[in-house]
């Protein structure tokens, strides 16, 4: 599980709704939600045993860079 913090909630919605292309374009999904500027990512694969996959670290490589973009202010490092 991670938890992404976000500057706003529009931002943390548009996290989603990017993030969203790729993970339709490798089908590969996890289970998310999102409450007011954090969203919560899990990545397991359940017919692998709920065990993380090579798909799983891949995606979450994906995220964590994503995030970059649109962690709040005072967390980046320059």
């Amino acid at each position: 599980m991670r938890n992404y913090e976000i500057e706003t909630i529009e931002a943390a919605m548009h996290f989603m709704l990017v993030s969203s292309r790729r993970i339709s374009r490798v089908n590969h999904h996890p289970t998310w939600q999102n409450l007011w500027r954090t969203v919560t990512v899990w990545l397991t694969t359940w017919d692998n045993g709920a065990k993380p996959s090579y798909y799983d670290i891949e995606m979450a490589k994906y995220l964590d860079g994503l995030y970059f973009d649109y962690a709040p202010r005072d967390s980046k490092t320059t």
